[in-house]
This record gives structure tokens, sequence and C-alpha cells, in this order.
């Protein structure tokens, strides 16, 4: 059991881009975060040639997911 008090939070969405960034380049055994979220809600990752992450959205919600012009506007930015 960790009982490490000074722990320095995960942020979530740093730890996904970062996890899909790496799985995208290489193979993952298990690509999830060891952190505790909602796996329900919808998320989106737009990556460039070189496969990086150049846009990502991770709703919290289902009220929240990305619109079409949100990716297309990401996938045009990506490409420059």
């Amino acid at each position: 059991m960790n009982t490490n008090t000074h722990a320095t939070p995960i942020r979530v969405e740093t730890a996904v881009k970062q996890r899909y960034t790496a799985a995208a380049k290489a193979p993952e055994a298990a690509i999830c975060c060891p952190v505790e979220y909602d796996r329900r809600y919808p998320s989106t990752f737009v990556l460039d040639k070189n496969r990086v992450i150049r846009y990502a959205k991770i709703s919290h919600s289902h009220d929240d997911r990305t619109k079409a012009i949100e990716i297309l506007q990401a996938v045009q930015s990506a490409k420059k």
C-alpha cells in the first residue's frame, strides 16, 4: 500500500495523451492510464503524420462530445 502523502497528482488528460502518443508509435500491452476515471465517456484524438497527438478532447459527460467541426479543424491544423 502506498502511503506517500507527498505524491504528485496525475493529470488525467496529460497521462492519456502521453500513453496514446506512445501507443501510436509502438504497441503497448495496456493502453489504459493507471488512474481512476469513468471510461464510458468518449475521447477524441487527432494525430499528425508523425503520430504526435495534435488535438485531444477527453469528454467528461456524454453531452460534451467533440463536434464534427472541431475534428475537421484539428485535422486541418495537424496537416500544417
